[in-house]
């Protein structure tokens, strides 16, 4: 009779660690590939703003200042992004944490 593969098995930790870390891999690449579609949309529509703006020396000028806006914005994006990140981190270790005095003290009584 064959194996019924649609059937719960429980999982190991370590399985389940993988298959979050899997997941979370994904994610981050999903992100990175709609994240890099929508910078090259927003490249094209900035650039013909700058083009706009008159500056001495024409394009060139344009460009450079279109560089030095995108990179410090840039910057400040991901500074914040990673603070949010480590903080949210940070909040999920002091729940696993409380997490676990509560089991330790339900588990005394």
């Amino acid at each position: 009779m064959p194996k019924n593969i649609f059937k719960k098995t429980r999982q190991t930790k370590a399985e389940k660690d993988i298959k979050i870390e899997f997941i979370g891999k994904i994610t981050t690449l999903l992100t990175a590939g709609f994240g890099l579609v929508a910078a090259l949309a927003w490249n094209d529509a900035i650039q013909s703003f700058f083009k706009l703006i008159p500056i001495e020396s024409t394009e060139v000028g344009a460009k450079f200042l279109y560089a030095i806006i995108v990179t410090i914005i840039i910057v400040l994006v991901v500074y914040y992004a990673n603070r949010a990140s480590e903080f949210a981190i940070h909040e999920i270790e002091l729940s696993k944490k409380r997490m676990a005095e509560r089991a330790r003290e339900k588990a005394k009584k």
